[in-house]
Parts: structure tokens; sequence; C-alpha cells
């Protein structure tokens, strides 16, 4: 594996109609202790970072901005089969493409992600995502996150055992705030859900649970008006 740095530098209006489904700015793949720091992302074309195979890669104090054309639009950042990457306090705006559309945090059979301190502005998909693809991202940590207009959930944890979830705000997504789908011992405290599920998809506000959620740890949170419910 190597290591790469990409730092303060703006990439802008990469890509094209004809790009392939990993067109992104920066892709890394089979990397190790790789930095992306004080970037500037726009208009890139279906998604900004990529990061695949790879170990101990940090992502932050970076701007992501209108990445992503519909019908091509793909989340900002894309993580599959890495360990160890930490994505923290950038600030990500998307252009509401959506359903599956730009903005979004995207983890694929990857353990050990955290993602916090991040902004995430109008995604048009779940601002972020954990797929069942054929696993989810186990050990998955989402604190201290700032959610703002999604088209569809701000935290959507699909297959993400052990997930821990603390501190983030999320208002105003179109689903719901938050949905927990086959994932066991979550521990889910301190988050603040305000005015989401516009679309009516969710049954409730804050935390919609779905198939095998035991173990779950939810407390202290707050919000409006339902804040834990079974999600159909």
């Amino acid at each position: 594996m190597r290591s790469h740095t990409f730092e303060g530098f703006t990439i802008r209006n990469n890509g094209s109609s004809q790009s392939n489904s990993r067109a992104s700015a920066i892709d890394l793949k089979d990397t190790e202790y790789s930095t992306i720091t004080d970037m500037n992302l726009f208009n890139t074309w279906r998604m900004s970072v990529i990061v695949q195979d790879s170990y101990n890669v940090f992502v932050s104090n970076s701007s992501f901005k209108d990445m992503g054309f519909a019908p091509q639009a793909q989340g900002a950042f894309w993580i599959n089969q890495s360990d160890r990457v930490f994505v923290f306090d950038n600030d990500i705006t998307g252009r509401n493409n959506g359903p599956g559309g730009d903005g979004g945090i995207d983890c694929y059979n990857s353990t050990n992600v955290s993602i916090f301190s991040n902004t995430s502005v109008n995604s048009g998909e779940s601002a972020i995502y954990t797929a069942p693809n054929p696993m989810g991202c186990t050990g998955i940590a989402v604190w201290d996150n700032q959610v703002t207009g999604s088209n569809e959930w701000g935290i959507d944890l699909v297959d993400a055992n052990g997930a821990f979830v603390h501190a983030n705000t999320v208002i105003s997504s179109n689903f719901g705030a938050m949905v927990l789908w086959d994932s066991t011992n979550a521990d889910v405290q301190w988050n603040t859900f305000t005015n989401n599920n516009g679309s009516g998809v969710g049954t409730c506000q804050g935390l919609n649970k779905k198939g095998n959620t035991s173990g779950l740890i939810f407390a202290n949170n707050v919000g409006n008006p339902t804040l834990q419910c079974i999600r159909p």
C-alpha cells in the first residue's frame, strides 16, 4: 500500500456525462495513512472522494459543494472495504438531487469508520448512509454532525452493528431524522431531532427502527414530536 496527501488546492468541474460510475475528484485505492485536508471540491461529476481497500485515511477541514449532476449524482464520499476512515470538520453542500443523489457520506463493507463534526446541507440522499452490500459498516461512529435538509434520512444506518451515534443535530430531513435497520447494539444518545419527516415515509420524526435492533441504547435525545418508533 502507498500513502498520499492532498492538501490546500481546488478541484472543479471534473468528469463528463461519459464518465464511468467511479468518476470522482479524488480516488484512493489500496492506500494507507493517506490525508485529504484543506481542499475545495466543486461540481464533481458523480462524487467527490472514493476510498477503496484502504486503511487509516483522514479527510478533514475541506469544502465539498454541488457534487453530482442528475441522473449521475452520487454521494460526496464513497467508502468501501476499508478500515479506520476518519471524515471530520468538513462542509458538505448538495443540490438536493434525489432520491439516491448527491451529498451523502456512503459506507459499504467497512469497519471502524468515524464521521464527526461535519456540516451537511441539502444532500440528495441520506446525509450519512451505511449499506448492506453484503455487510454494512461495523463499529461506525457518528457524532457531533449538523445535518440540515436531507432529501432522504439524516442518518441512515443499515447493517451497522455496534454503531455509536452521539450529539448529532438533524433538522428538516425529508424521510425522518434517523433509521436503524438490522443493526444491533447501537448506542444512540444526546441527539437533537427537529422538524423531520416532511414526506411521511418514516413513522416518526426521530429514530425509526426496523428489523433486528436488539441491544439498542436510546437515551437523552430531544426533539419533536415522537422520538422513537417502529418503522413498518
